[in-house]
Formats: structure tokens, C-alpha cells, sequence
């Protein structure tokens, strides 16, 4: 309150109140920014992330629509000014992100490949890339996505597992089992477990199936569906 009432003291607390939790008030000081001037894709970008954070449709597309903005504006002013064509990466991601989130995904696609275009050295592009493509039914694209990143993170042992199941899915189980027990060295989470006893089923090792399942029964975690069909259990 003892700070002077200028773009950067409202955009920063907004920016505070908001990875906060403060929504309500965030959005009053986001508006009170862009009532000082409308020409900066920042705060539009900002205020994007808050609305994303709900996932729910109504907010998704308030944030579509902010990040939209940030998009027009940041490409127009790259033209003139590096320090927006160094912003826009992260801004076409976050507008794909969204756009996938609503389930246009074939829009979202072509927005990372602009996000790409601009900055091939962006892992958050493929990540977020190739869970659109897996939305779609196109692993072989997914597959090459999950390459790229891990090209960047190495050692996160989700996408590693994402790897093994597109693998899984054309059928190069014995690859695919590589990859889960590569993936199961950096991260234990359930869900990789669950997606390697799967595998293990395909591959007919039903001993090694059971283990697995019984692991993640004893963890508290119901066993789906199919696994309990195939594994008698």
C-alpha cells in the first residue's frame, strides 16, 4: 500500500496474490494494470496463467482469450523489439496449452509448431506437444515429441514411462519394458507401475505382472479394471 500505483507495482502483486491463492484480489489488481495501458502482452499473459489454473471451461476460455491477446501483441512488438520474440516461445505454449485443454487440439498442434519454430531449444514445447498428440491418437508423432524433451530432461522418469507406453501401444513391448524400468529409477509413482504391469501382460510375463499389481495394491491404489480381468485378481 506505501508503493506508488504504476504498471509494474500492480503487475507484480497481482502476479504475488495470484501464486498465492488470492484470486479475487489478483484479478482487481490485474484490472487496475491494464487500466494504466492495454499494450503490453504481459499482464494478459499473467493474468492467462490464473484463469488456466481452474480448469474449468468457463475460466479456460478467459484464459484462451488472454493469451490470445498476449500472442497478437508480443508478435506484433517482436517485430521491432528482441525482448518480446523471446517472450512469444512461452506465450504460443501456453496459448496451446489451453487450447488443447478445451480439446482443440489440432489448433493447439499448430500453435506449438510456431512456439518451435521460434525457439527449438524449448522443452516445455514438446511436453506439451506430445500430450496433445497422444489426445489424438498419433503416438508416432508423440513418441518423437517425448525424444525431444528427454533430449532436455533426461532424468524425469514420467515422460520416460509416456516413452515406454508409446512403445507399449506399437507394440515394441520388450523396448517398452526397458523404458518403464528406466523410468521406475527416477520416479516411483503408481501410475508407472500400473503401465509396466500392462506391459507385462502383453509380454506374457504374468509373474511378473502380479508382482506389480500386488505392489500397487498394497500402496492403497485400486487396480484398473483391465488388469484385474487379466490377471485374475
Amino acid at each position: 500500500e506505501h508503493y506508488p500505483r504504476t504498471k509494474v507495482t500492480w503487475g507484480n502483486r497481482a502476479n504475488w496474490l495470484r501464486d498465492a491463492g488470492y484470486k479475487d484480489l489478483a484479478l482487481r489488481d490485474y484490472a487496475q494494470r491494464l487500466s494504466l495501458g492495454q499494450d503490453d502482452p504481459e499482464p494478459y499473459n499473467s493474468r492467462g496463467k490464473l484463469y488456466f489454473q481452474s480448469q474449468r471451461k468457463d475460466t479456460l476460455l478467459l484464459a484462451l482469450a488472454d493469451y490470445q491477446q498476449a500472442v497478437k501483441l508480443a508478435t506484433e512488438k517482436a517485430k521491432t523489439d528482441g525482448k518480446y520474440r523471446d517472450l512469444l516461445p512461452e506465450y504460443l505454449v501456453n496459448l496451446g496449452s489451453t487450447q488443447a485443454r478445451l480439446n482443440r487440439n489440432y489448433p493447439a498442434i499448430e500453435t506449438f509448431k510456431k512456439a518451435e519454430a521460434l525457439d527449438p531449444n524449448n522443452p516445455n514445447v514438446y511436453f506439451n506437444r506430445s500430450i496433445t498428440y497422444h489426445n489424438i491418437g498419433d503416438y508416432e508423432n508423440e513418441q518423437k515429441d517425448v525424444l525431444s524433451y528427454l533430449k532436455f530432461r533426461p532424468y524425469n522418469g514420467a515422460m520416460i514411462s509416456n516413452l515406454a507406453t508409446t512403445k507399449r501401444i506399437l507394440g515394441d513391448y520388450k523396448g517398452a519394458e526397458i523404458d518403464y524400468n528406466r523410468a521406475l529409477r527416477y520416479s516411483q509413482i503408481p501410475a508407472i507401475y500400473i503401465e509396466r504391469t500392462r506391459n507385462y501382460v502383453a509380454l506374457g510375463k504374468f509373474q511378473e505382472a502380479r508382482k506389480d499389481a500386488q505392489l500397487i495394491i498394497d500402496n492403497g491404489i485400486a487396480l484398473p479394471a483391465d488388469l484385474r480381468k487379466n490377471l485374475g485378481m
